[in-house]
Formats: structure tokens, C-alpha cells, sequence
């Protein structure tokens, strides 16, 4: 039997457990505009989120290194309740909410080794990379932002060296190798989500044929916060186009964080794990000696 009383019930959930399997895309970008790190926290201080624009602002610290910024972009959410109950007869009423941050994004802006503003950014969602772009050309000035690639000898030495015995995923050119035939490109997962077993003859060809070109591979570290109770295991995809793909498990921060700090922490933890993973080697043409801290 059903309650004929039942309506929907809309109250602020400020829970500190909402982190649940987010994955975040980080990529690094140069610009073609001097860094001026004073002029983006002017900049993006003047541009927060706000009812009326699609993407702001939603938090900015400056640091030593950089400025560092939350964006949230704003649209709309379809529902569905449970309407008007008779008996056992029940109607479904279909809502649209409007205004709801649809999804984050964080950036870090710091000064590049010749001068230029650099970015890394970190999530995004539903963010086009369009909007993204049009938006950094409003604020700023940039009409060039290109995200800088890796460099493939790093990306097979990070593979089949630090995380050799941690892969997951491999996806490979078989280049000059006649025995792929006329594959151009070739993936290699393991089983019920298992690590590949490295001393297997097929991956051991792979390695041991240096002309094959690694183009992707799913691996993980494990890492913390000082918001969480414990390390946890969090797997990466890193690619040679420049990305980076974060896959994190649930991760329940410790209690009485709201869900603006919880959605901090989480792009902290970001980029600690970005850190961890790349280096300045890592990246074509790379102009930048160090990694800032957060």
C-alpha cells in the first residue's frame, strides 16, 4: 500500500560522503600571453559563478606558485517523482530543476619556464573543451591554448619500468613489427579487472621490441589526504595525446567536510597524484623545471 501524502522532498544534503567514483581528466596547457599571475586573480575574480552564466568562478586561492581556481558550470536537471497515489494505481510527475551545477572544474595557473602562462587543468565533465576556450579567450586574452603532449619514449619507460608490475591496460603500435600484420593498433587488457602478468610471452615481446610504440596504459598508485582516514588505490589511464584520467573510488572524507571542501580535497588529491606520476621529461617540447605544490 502506498501513501497517498507522498510529494517530493527537496532539503540540502551538505553530506561529507558524496566523493563516489569520480573520474577526472587532467591535461597541461601552454598559452600564447605573458604570465602575469596578478592580472588571472584579478581576472577570475571578477568573473565567479552566478545565476544568468552558464560557467564562473567558484573558488580562487593564490599561492607562491600560482592561482588556483574552482569553475562550475550551471544547467539543468530532469527528475522524476512519484505523483498522486490511489490503491495500487501510482502516476509519475516529471520535474526540471534548473540552475544546478552541473559540473567542476579546477585549473592551475603558474609561469613556464620561458615566461608564458601555463595551465593545468583538472576535470571539466560536461565542460566543453570549446566553452573552455572561449571562456579562457573572455577572461584572458588567449587565443592559443594547446595542450602539450607526451613524449612517447617517456610513456614506454614509465609502462615497462615504474609501473611494470601495476598495468592493467595496454594499448600499442605495433609499428615495423610484421608479425601484428597490417595492425596499426593493438590493446591488451586484463581479465575480472586482474593485473596483466608482465612475464607472459606476449608481453614480454612487447617489451623487449623497443620499435613498439606505447600509446596508452591504465596503471595505479595509491595515495591519501589529510581529510581521508587511510591511503586508497586509485587508477590512472595516462595517454600520449596528454592526458591523464583519474579513476577514484569512493573516498569518504572525514566527517563535517562540506561539499565545497569536499570537492577541494578531491582536486588536491588530483593533482597529488598527478604530481606523483609525471615528471618534466614527460612532455613534448617541455619548457617547465618543476611542479608546484598546492
Amino acid at each position: 500500500m502506498y501513501d497517498n501524502d507522498i510529494k517530493l522532498d527537496i532539503v540540502i544534503d551538505d553530506s561529507y560522503n558524496i566523493d563516489v567514483h569520480r573520474i577526472i581528466t587532467v591535461r597541461k596547457y601552454e598559452t600564447d600571453i605573458k604570465c602575469d599571475l596578478d592580472a588571472v586573480e584579478d581576472s577570475l575574480g571578477s568573473n565567479y559563478l552566478k545565476h544568468g552564466k552558464e560557467v564562473g568562478c567558484i573558488d580562487i586561492r593564490k599561492s607562491e606558485g600560482g592561482v588556483h581556481a574552482m569553475f562550475g558550470q550551471i544547467g539543468d536537471s530532469h527528475i522524476t517523482s512519484i505523483g498522486d497515489c490511489s490503491g495500487n494505481n501510482v502516476s509519475l510527475i516529471h520535474y526540471l530543476v534548473r540552475n544546478v551545477v552541473k559540473s567542476t572544474m579546477h585549473v592551475d595557473h603558474f609561469c613556464d619556464g620561458s615566461g608564458k602562462l601555463g595551465i593545468i587543468m583538472y576535470g571539466g565533465g560536461n565542460i566543453k573543451d570549446d566553452l573552455v576556450k572561449s571562456m579562457y579567450k573572455d577572461y584572458l586574452g588567449i587565443s592559443n591554448l594547446k595542450i602539450v603532449e607526451f613524449d612517447e619514449n617517456i610513456i614506454r619507460k614509465l609502462c615497462f619500468e615504474r609501473f611494470l608490475e601495476e598495468l592493467y591496460d595496454i594499448k600499442f603500435d605495433p609499428a615495423v613489427d610484421k608479425s601484428f600484420g597490417n595492425v596499426h593498433l593493438a590493446d591488451y587488457k586484463s581479465k575480472k579487472n586482474q593485473r596483466i602478468n608482465h612475464l607472459a610471452p606476449k608481453i614480454r615481446e612487447i617489451i623487449d621490441n623497443t620499435d613498439i610504440k606505447i600509446q596508452r596504459f591504465k596503471s595505479k598508485v595509491t595515495q591519501t589526504h589529510d581529510r581521508l582516514n587511510r591511503s586508497y588505490d586509485v587508477k590512472f589511464i595516462i595517454d600520449v595525446n596528454g592526458k591523464i584520467i583519474i579513476e577514484f573510488p569512493k573516498l569518504p572524507w572525514n566527517e563535517g567536510t562540506s561539499s565545497l571542501s569536499a570537492e577541494t580535497y578531491l582536486y588536491e588529491l588530483a593533482g597529488s597524484i598527478y604530481a606523483e606520476i609525471v615528471t618534466p621529461s614527460l612532455f613534448k617540447h617541455n619548457k617547465q623545471k618543476d611542479l608546484f605544490d598546492f
